[in-house]
């Protein structure tokens, strides 16, 4: 059996060996250094003659907004409140520090959803316990990476992903990666048991015709 192999399809083919036979398309454009374009489409016109398989899979990612990184900084605004009033037992809602006037409605808000306070003329007086939410861990994991795969995140952290995206902390967005993978045609080429033909710049129709 011959195979006629484009310039660079070689290099491709022996960097997969080196990394076990598969690789997805950014480790690939990692390892040999081309744009992630020249990968992709390298991969794709390979698998056209079966010398290697390509899957594609969407990835969701999430990362904070301009005001999720603020919070991630300085805290939400109900847990700043709330420091407040665990201090001085009360507080009165004009008093508030280092709270914008923007933030306040927010974050009483927040504080009575989440069981953490009362609010009765214009004083705040805090009720229960306040462990740190989902909301919150979420915000610090991500702030910590950067961004975050949806796939990676446990039950009660994903959760929150939707109450975060409500309050435009966190915006989510796909993107495609692929898994390139050796056929038996393309260990057969690195076993040497197929015939390589010279390596050709790009394939012109006369060579597709003639199959040489």
């Amino acid at each position: 059996m011959k195979v006629r192999l484009l310039e660079g399809e070689m290099q491709l083919l022996k960097t997969l060996e080196k990394l076990g036979g598969e690789a997805y398309d950014k480790r690939l454009t990692s390892e040999i250094g081309w744009p992630p374009d020249k990968v992709t489409t390298m991969a794709l016109n390979m698998s056209e003659r079966g010398i290697v398989n390509v899957s594609s899979e969407e990835e969701v990612w999430i990362w904070l907004t301009d005001e999720g990184l603020r919070y991630a900084r300085i805290g939400l605004p109900e847990r700043r409140i709330l420091e407040q009033a665990v201090v001085k037992g009360e507080v009165e809602v004009s008093k508030l520090e280092g709270v914008e006037d923007w933030e306040k409605p927010i974050g009483l808000a927040w504080l009575r959803r989440k069981g953490w306070g009362v609010i009765r003329g214009g004083r705040i007086k805090v009720v229960g316990e306040f462990p740190k939410g989902a909301d919150e861990k979420l915000i610090e994991l991500i702030a910590s990476k950067g961004k975050v795969r949806l796939t990676e995140l446990p039950d009660e952290l994903r959760k929150a992903v939707k109450t975060l995206k409500s309050r435009r902390l966190v915006e989510a967005g796909k993107v495609t990666r692929r898994l390139i993978s050796l056929t038996e045609l393309g260990w057969g080429v690195l076993r040497g048991e197929v015939e390589v033909l010279e390596e050709v710049s790009r394939l012109t129709r006369d060579l597709i015709v003639s199959g040489r």
